[in-house]
């Protein structure tokens, strides 16, 4: 979405550039922080002196070559991918509420698309916030993931930026473009 965001202010705004960074949420947090950047689109609860709007939520889903049950979770091969600290505290926490144990094998990948293609090709499954329509299209069995007590492990994306910048006509605009994209 955010390609499509940038295409779109820039039919009003075209002669503003943007310097895209691309980097786990509490880094960029840290970049809001320390004045480098604007603002940013982070994913999960981070705690900060920022503002923070609300864009969208994101379920987390299992996702294997084959169908898979509970009870088969453990036995089989976990593909984790290095995520930032809020998204993998909320999967800890699920996984922590579900199996009280590790899997008996784990492989960690730096990227999703090597996940993936992993579970693609059949060697384990993983877990993780996916687009539903990148799913569907991907012919892989999935499902979203429970806490006990019934609510889905969601994950929301958030619009944040310091109390400096709000002042900024550019970035303002910005913002408002971005709230209403995603209501």
């Amino acid at each position: 979405y955010l390609s499509d965001l940038i295409l779109e202010f820039q039919k009003k705004y075209p002669k503003i550039s943007f310097d895209v960074q691309s980097a786990h949420s509490h880094n960029l947090t840290n970049f809001l922080t320390d004045g480098t950047s604007d603002l940013a689109f982070i994913r999960g609860e981070y705690d900060c002196d920022l503002y923070k709007r609300k864009l969208l939520s994101e379920k987390a889903y299992l996702v294997c070559a084959r169908p898979l049950r509970e009870d088969e979770i453990l036995d089989e091969c976990r593909i984790d991918c290095i995520m930032g600290d809020a998204t993998r505290s909320l999967l800890e926490r699920w996984w922590k509420e579900r199996f009280q144990e590790i899997p008996r094998s784990l492989v960690t990948v730096r990227l999703v698309d090597i996940a993936w293609e992993m579970v693609k090709k059949g060697v384990g499954y993983t877990v993780g916030f996916f687009d539903p329509k990148q799913l569907e299209e991907s012919g892989l069995w999935h499902q979203p993931v429970y806490y006990r007590n019934g609510q889905p492990v969601e994950r929301g994306t958030w619009l944040i930026y310091s109390k400096r910048t709000e002042k900024t006509d550019f970035v303002n605009a910005f913002i408002q473009l971005a709230e209403n994209w995603f209501q």
